[in-house]
């Protein structure tokens, strides 16, 4: 597909979204482990400050660290969500999307809070991004490179960074056969364009990046969706928490099942 039918595509799929609040599996917190991880990861600056995501997972855990002082680019802000938080963290913050209407719906959460003096929402493609090279300490994205052209996406985003800035995004993994079977049946949850990524997509992105980490989720966890159709939030985060614990120790131990994860959590570093 030619990157302006996709970006056609993909900003006709998501101004119908935008603003939808709709109570699926994202509603119970299916992805809350690897969110919390993506954005401890996006608060910490120094090696000594990260942690393990096992430890990230862990109920009594709290998000120390600060933005202060940093120019963030939310790269596919949505609905504006993470946009705030980095806001309120002590970022200017910059939010792009391709959305024309996820853009308006940021730019009215922005207002709601009163940082609309330190968070912008502009709308633009992450492949052609209009912001002067060494601009950002930090580019985050949530569920969007697997939207973009990874070619020129990746390009852009090592361009806007600072020298000694990083990148972190959130990404789904197109490994597993069940997955992928969901994807099929499930067509209209996604756009044509969108395809989950591989470790080779994953590997050509880093490239430009002096380094990588990687971290995946939600292998064994899986099974806890065997408790969606209670709708019972705390029993089935209860599940999803105890297997992920589980999938943390077999993963560690045979480290090549990681690819067959749902999730990916992906740093890069200037």
């Amino acid at each position: 597909m030619k990157l302006t039918e996709r970006h056609y595509a993909e900003e006709q799929f998501h101004n119908a979204k935008a603003g939808e609040n709709k109570k699926d599996f994202y509603a119970l917190g299916a992805i809350e482990i690897a969110d919390r991880y993506w954005f401890h990861l996006c608060l910490t600056s120094l090696p000594e400050q990260k942690l393990s995501w096992d430890e990230v997972r862990k109920s009594e855990f709290e998000f120390t660290g600060s933005l202060s002082g940093k120019v963030v680019l939310d790269l596919g802000c949505g609905n504006g969500y993470n946009a705030i938080k980095f806001a309120k963290m002590g970022a200017l913050v910059y939010a792009v999307d391709i959305s024309a209407n996820m853009v308006k719906s940021t730019d009215k959460l922005a207002k709601k809070y009163g940082l609309s003096d330190v968070l912008m929402v502009r709308q633009m493609s992450a492949e052609k991004l209009e912001f002067p090279s060494g601009m950002f300490d930090l580019v985050a994205g949530h569920s969007i490179l697997h939207h973009t052209d990874l070619s020129l996406t990746r390009n852009e985003v090592r361009r806007v960074l600072k020298p000694g800035g990083k990148a972190v995004f959130l990404e789904p993994l197109g490994h597993n056969l069940f997955i992928n079977l969901f994807r099929m049946i499930t067509p209209w949850r996604r756009t044509k364009a969108e395809r989950p990524l591989r470790y080779k997509d994953i590997e050509i992105f880093a490239e430009p990046f002096a380094r990588a980490n990687y971290q995946v989720f939600y292998l064994f966890a899986l099974a806890a969706f065997a408790l969606l159709p209670l709708q019972k939030k705390k029993l089935f985060q209860f599940a999803i928490n105890r297997l992920n614990h589980l999938d943390s120790l077999i993963i560690r131990k045979f480290p090549a099942l990681g690819r067959l994860a749902w999730i990916i959590v992906i740093e890069l570093f200037v």
